[in-house]
C-alpha cells in the first residue's frame, strides 16, 4: 500500500501538475508529460494487438508455439552489451568535455596527488577545505587518486579520460548485473532481453558516464547487493558480497546503503513471522547470514582504513556539516528543497561543529513553523516534482557543466553534441525520448505494484526505492539521487511489461 500511494502519486503530480508550477531545476520539456503517456498507450496497444493477432496466427495454423532460439542466448545479451561500449566510446569521443562543480574537486585532487604524491585539499568557497566540507566525497577521491597512480605509471597523462572510460565499463557491468537480477526472478527470457533494451537506452545511451562522479561509479554497487540478495539459492559469500557491496557504495554514495535497511527491514521481519510460526531454529541461520553480511563490511572498512593510512588526510570536523544542516537546506523555500548556495555559505561562517549544529537546529525549526498546511503541500509537490520530472536525471544543471569542452571535427561530433549537450538544437529531441521512457517505467511499476503479488525479494526494491524518496524529500533534492537505483525501477517496470504480456495470453487463452 505504501508502494501504490508513492507510485500512484507521483505519476498523477507528472500528470497533472508538471508545467502549472514554478520550481527549482526544472526540466527543458516543452511539451506536457500527458503527451508521452498517450504516445506509450498507443504503443503499448500496438504490441498489445499484434500479440493477440500473432497468437490467433499460431492458433489458426495449429503451429507450436516455440521459444525464439535468439532470446534463449545469453551470450547474445551480453554482445549486447559489448555493441553498447563500442557506441559509448564513440559518443564519448565526440562530446568529451571536462565538468566542474564536486567532480572537478574529487578529479582535480586525484591527479594532483598523482602527479606529485601530494593530497592537497582543494578550497572550497576559496577559503575552506573541500574534504573537510564534504567527507562523503573523500574516499572516492582516495579511490582515483591511487588509479591516477596507475594511469602515470603506464606512461599515460589523460587520467580524467581513463576515469570516464571507467566509468563507461561500470555503467555497463551495471546493466549486466541487472539483466541477471532479473533473471533471478523470472525464467521468462523476453524480460530479460526488454530490461536489457530499457536499460540500454535509458542508462547506457546516457551521457552521464561522462561525468566521473559518485553517482555513475555507485551504480554497479546498488544492483550487485540487490543481485546476490535475489539468487534463489544463497551461499556464505552471497551475504558477505551483499555486506561488502553495501558499504563499498555507502562510502561513495551515502544513499547506497538504503538497499541494506531495507534487505535488514525485510529479513526482520521474516524472522519475526517464523518465531510466531515457532520455528526458533532459524535463527541459528539468520545469524549465520549476519555474521557474513558484518564480515563483508568488515573487510572494506579495512580497506578504507589502509586506504586513508597511504593517503594521510585528515578532515577537519569543524567544517564539516551535520544532518540538520541537509534538513535545513531541504526545507528552503528558495531553491525548492534543492542545493542553496546561501545556506551554505552561512553554515560555514558559523565556528565550531557544534555551534553549526545548533544554528541549523534553529534554523530548522523556524522553516518548519512557517509552512502552513498549504505551503506544506505546495512545497512538497514541487519537491517531488524536482526529484520524479525529469528522464534526463537533471543532466547539465550542475554549477559550471561543460567547462572545458575539446574541439572535436567531423559531422558526426556535431550531430551528437547538439542532441546531447543543452544548448544543442536537438537537445529537445534527447530530453523527450528520455522522458517517455521514464513515464513509461513509472506506468508499468505502478501495474507491478498493483496487480503482481509481492514477495520478499520485490519488497526489498520497492522498500528501497521508497527510502530513497524519503530521503530526496528530507534532504536536499535532486532528480540526480535517482540515478544509483535507476537499475531498481527498470526491474520493477519490466516484470511489470511480464505480466501484461502474461495477461494478454490468458486472455486470448479465455476466447478460446
Amino acid at each position: 500500500f505504501m508502494s501504490i500511494f508513492m507510485f500512484v502519486g507521483i505519476f498523477l503530480l507528472l500528470m497533472f501538475v508538471d508545467t502549472k508550477v514554478e520550481y527549482t531545476y526544472s526540466n527543458d520539456i516543452k511539451q506536457r508529460n500527458y503527451i508521452y503517456f498517450g504516445i506509450i498507450f498507443l504503443l503499448v496497444a500496438i504490441v498489445t494487438i499484434g500479440r493477440i493477432l500473432f497468437l490467433k496466427m499460431t492458433q489458426k495454423n495449429k503451429t507450436t508455439k516455440k521459444r525464439s532460439p535468439i532470446l534463449e542466448k545469453d551470450i547474445l545479451l551480453w554482445f549486447l552489451f559489448f555493441l553498447l561500449f563500442i557506441v559509448q566510446i564513440i559518443v564519448e569521443a565526440n562530446i568529451y568535455f571536462e565538468t566542474s562543480w564536486d567532480a572537478e574537486h574529487i578529479v582535480n585532487t586525484a591527479i594532483n596527488y598523482a602527479k606529485t604524491g601530494v593530497f592537497e585539499n582543494n578550497t572550497y568557497y576559496d577559503i575552506y577545505p573541500y574534504f573537510s566540507v564534504y567527507p562523503n566525497n573523500l574516499f572516492l577521491a582516495e579511490i582515483f587518486a591511487i588509479l591516477g597512480k596507475i594511469v602515470l605509471f603506464f606512461g599515460y597523462d589523460g587520467i580524467y579520460h581513463v576515469l570516464v572510460i571507467i566509468d563507461i565499463i561500470l555503467v555497463d557491468l551495471a546493466g549486466i548485473i541487472m539483466v541477471k537480477t532479473i533473471g533471478n526472478l523470472t525464467e521468462n527470457k523476453l524480460t530479460k532481453w526488454i530490461g536489457a533494451i530499457v536499460y540500454i537506452l535509458f542508462i547506457g545511451l546516457s551521457p552521464w558516464f561522462m561525468v566521473p562522479y559518485s553517482d555513475t561509479y555507485s551504480l554497479i554497487f546498488t544492483i550487485s547487493v540487490l543481485y546476490n540478495y535475489t539468487k534463489k539459492e544463497k551461499s556464505w559469500y552471497n551475504y558477505l558480497f551483499i555486506g561488502a557491496f553495501s558499504y563499498f557504495g555507502y562510502l561513495i554514495k551515502p544513499t547506497a546503503i538504503i538497499v541494506l535497511i531495507a534487505i535488514i527491514i525485510i529479513e526482520i521481519g521474516k524472522i519475526l513471522f517464523q518465531l510466531k510460526e515457532k520455528h526458533k531454529f532459524m535463527l541459528k541461520t539468520y545469524l549465520q547470514k549476519a555474521i557474513f553480511l558484518a564480515l563483508g563490511v568488515f573487510v572494506v572498512a579495512g580497506f578504507k582504513f589502509a586506504l586513508n593510512h597511504v593517503i594521510g588526510y585528515e578532515v577537519e570536523e569543524k567544517y564539516s556539516f551535520s544532518y540538520y544542516h541537509y534538513l535545513m537546506m531541504g526545507l528552503s523555500k528558495d531553491t525548492t528543497g534543492s542545493f542553496n548556495s546561501g545556506d551554505v555559505t552561512n553554515s560555514l561562517a558559523i565556528d565550531g561543529y557544534e555551534e553549526r549544529i545548533e544554528e541549523n537546529k534553529q534554523t530548522l525549526i523556524e522553516r518548519i513553523k512557517a509552512f502552513t498546511f498549504q505551503d506544506f503541500c505546495d512545497f512538497y509537490t514541487k519537491k517531488i516534482l524536482v526529484n520524479y520530472n525529469d528522464g534526463t536525471f537533471a543532466w547539465g544543471r550542475e554549477g559550471w557543466f561543460y567547462k572545458t569542452l575539446k574541439e572535436q571535427e567531423g559531422d558526426l561530433s556535431k550531430e551528437l553534441k547538439s542532441f546531447y549537450y543543452n544548448d544543442g538544437e536537438n537537445f529537445a529531441k534527447f530530453v523527450s525520448i528520455m522522458q517517455t521512457i521514464w513515464i513509461f517505467i513509472l506506468i508499468f511499476i505502478i501495474v507491478q505494484v498493483i496487480f503482481v503479488k509481492m514477495d520478499d525479494k520485490k519488497a526489498v526494491i520497492f522498500l528501497s526505492l521508497i527510502g530513497l524518496t524519503l530521503f530526496t524529500l528530507l534532504f536536499e533534492a535532486r532528480a540526480r539521487y535517482l540515478y544509483l537505483y535507476s537499475t531498481y525501477y527498470i526491474i520493477l517496470a519490466v516484470m511489470g511489461v511480464e505480466f501484461w504480456f502474461q495477461s494478454v495470453n490468458k486472455l486470448h487463452l479465455k476466447k478460446l
